[in-house]
């Protein structure tokens, strides 16, 4: 297995992956919506959801991927995400944006020595098999480079899998909230963080 820098090439791949990784993504979207602004946003570069951002696991095919940014790179590519945003949903964005808008107050929220993990996923075909291992210590070599002393993640509380192969790793929760979305959707995660030394 090798892992590489993502390119626009794994646009497909990319939304597949964040989609399991982010359901919700589709009951704010709908899920063909959803996989086209993933992919729209994938193949462009500054933004939160660029390729730039990515690291994806490989032996013949594409195993797994992992999302990830600085403070730096959050402040300055925030706003271009959410113009690239308006300019793919058109006067869609402003039915979810409210959500959104609920959705960032509270989720990827970082300070400037940490560096967040946005996503984290691997197809089910081949989890258990060191996959996630490999990338997250990725995301922290990253993380280290960048300078950041911590890193941080929000993963869905009942999300008990996910939750324990952090917690194997020394991710530690920090704390836990909720994201009401919608009226029927109300989102509830671990903030879990590691300490890199």
């Amino acid at each position: 297995m090798q892992v590489r820098r993502g390119t626009p090439k794994d646009k497909n791949h990319f939304s597949e992956l964040v989609l399991l990784a982010a359901p919700f993504f589709c009951k704010l979207f709908g899920e063909e919506d959803a996989m086209g602004l993933l992919g729209y946003l994938y193949v462009r570069d500054k933004n939160l959801f660029s390729f730039s951002h990515c690291l994806i696991a490989q032996n013949e095919d594409v195993l797994g991927l992992v999302v990830g940014y600085d403070w730096q790179a959050k402040q300055s590519e925030q706003l271009s995400t959410g113009y690239l945003m308006i300019k793919h949903l058109g006067l869609h964005f402003f039915k979810v944006l409210p959500a959104l808008l609920k959705l960032d107050a509270k989720v990827s929220r970082i300070s400037r020595n940490e560096y967040y993990v946005a996503f984290l996923a691997v197809y089910p075909t081949v989890q258990s098999r060191g996959v996630g291992t490999v990338l997250i210590s990725c995301a922290e070599q990253e993380a280290s480079l960048c300078g950041a002393d911590f890193v941080c993640l929000d993963v869905e509380t009942e999300n008990e899998k996910a939750i324990s192969f952090y917690q194997k790793r020394g991710y530690e929760t920090e704390r836990t909230f909720s994201v009401n979305l919608t009226q029927e959707v109300v989102l509830h995660f671990h903030r879990m963080k590691k300490e890199l030394r």
